[in-house]
């Protein structure tokens, strides 16, 4: 699963998933409103033209690996009618019937209180329908604390809200985080899956920086090779570690010996990649403290990467755990095509592992 910002191409797509999974939801509960409500499709084709082009708000959608949409979630600004003294707000929440169970609101919530909080709120509200005891429940059990009630009538129905809030958002942001995270070394018995997020972040992380058939060239198969030789090469001078989320490995990172004779670093990060979906999640930093962990225990004090220059958000990753540019650098792909790298270095790995 992968989430990403929804476009206004989006828009038919939402229009039904929301139409659907409303009127699934509300037939459990309330048989008579969804019956009365059943003919919603063109009403929410207009309103989300409508919201899709409100710059004060964001939406989120969930996707499978073919594409089709999971859910989606929007957060905002609190709304104003709420007369409430917090700044941002998870507004809607849907999730396909199909997609039931697969973890997708949670991931959604998660998603959406971390982009609040990066816009600056500090806090998250919710409001649900007072009769949808489950949507209630999910929030009761991420830590949401009551607020009120707010009694509406709508299409002849008791609409009441109840209000919800996390008055701290990194509640809401833990309570939905990943639990089962193991971080360990990786085996042979990992070269499938090892070289399946490779492939798959190598798509995510250098589309629009690499050109396209240099990605595409990069294949399952070749990747396979890749790993199946490295793991199984005794003489080779590095350390691999996954990370697994309900036993199923979402990342890794290498590193070793440096491999640029020279070097003035006494070991290097080769690479860490992460599937789209669990970037954000605070696994990237586990994985870079775990391999610099094993660097350091087998006599390693200093290091360095390199990393595309035009990978905004990788560079950015490093500059929080502290590395500084020490120089630049070209990746030749082919004759024909040189890309510059910016090299980052940490001159005291000790102090890296001293501030986790």
């Amino acid at each position: 699963m992968k989430l990403r910002n929804a476009t206004i191409a989006d828009q038919e797509t939402l229009a039904r998933l929301h139409t659907d999974s409303w009127l699934t939801a509300f037939h459990q509960f309330a048989p008579e409103l969804a019956e009365a409500r059943k003919n919603q499709l063109s009403e929410r084709l207009k309103s989300w033209e409508q919201l899709l082009r409100d710059e004060t708000i964001f939406t989120l959608v969930a996707e499978n690996d073919t594409g089709d949409m999971l859910g989606f979630a929007q957060g905002g600004p609190t709304d104003k009618d709420l007369n409430l003294p917090y700044d941002g707000e998870l507004m809607r929440l849907y999730v396909a019937p199909n997609a039931q169970g697969q973890s997708v609101g949670k991931q959604l919530i998660h998603a959406v209180a971390k982009q609040l909080q990066e816009d600056g709120k500090s806090s998250m509200v919710v409001c649900a329908w007072h009769i949808n005891q489950p949507a209630r429940t999910v929030y009761e059990h991420l830590g949401a604390i009551f607020v009120k009630e707010i009694a509406q009538e709508k299409f002849g129905f008791d609409a009441s809200q109840t209000v919800y809030v996390w008055d701290d958002i990194q509640t809401v942001i833990d309570a939905t985080g990943i639990n089962s995270l193991k971080i360990r070394e990786a085996t042979l018995n990992d070269v499938d899956a090892i070289a399946h997020v490779h492939v798959e972040s190598w798509k995510t992380t250098y589309t629009g920086i690499m050109p396209d058939e240099v990605i595409a060239s990069r294949s399952l198969d070749v990747r396979k090779q890749q790993w199946q030789h490295g793991l199984n090469n005794p003489e080779r001078e590095a350390f691999d570690f996954v990370a697994e989320v309900d036993d199923k490995i979402v990342g890794f990172v290498s590193g070793g010996k440096p491999q640029s004779t020279g070097s003035s670093f006494d070991c290097e990060l080769y690479a860490i990649y992460l599937l789209n979906e669990m970037q954000g999640k605070g696994i990237g930093r586990k994985l870079t403290i775990a391999l610099v962990k094993k660097l350091h225990k087998v006599g390693h004090k200093t290091m360095v990467l390199s990393v595309l220059k035009d990978n905004q958000a990788s560079r950015g990753f490093y500059e929080k755990m502290g590395g500084t540019i020490v120089s630049e650098g070209t990746y030749r792909i082919n004759d024909d095509i040189s890309l510059t790298t910016v090299q980052y270095g940490w001159d005291n790995i000790g102090k890296l592992l001293a501030e986790g």
